[in-house]
């Protein structure tokens, strides 16, 4: 559901931490690895690379939040 997928996107990260610190810090809180690894790996790729991301990225990344956001529901 959109809810929990804005509230993982909006999570409070520090101004000097890169994406694999806030990759870690996700990881350590809890969060499911692989998911946390590969949105971290696209956000990377998006912020860092001249080309843009196409559908299967984009689809990457809608899977990757929804199983985070998935993991945050059986456990709340």
């Amino acid at each position: 559901d959109r809810h929990h997928l804005l509230v993982i996107a909006s999570a409070a990260r520090a101004v000097a931490m890169t994406p694999r610190e806030f990759d870690a810090a996700q990881r350590d809180s809890g969060l499911p690895r692989v998911p946390v690894a590969r949105l971290t790996r696209l956000f990377e790729q998006v912020r860092y690379s001249p080309t843009r991301p196409g559908p299967r990225e984009e689809e990457q990344a809608l899977d990757s939040l929804s199983a985070i956001a998935a993991a945050c529901r059986s456990t709340a």
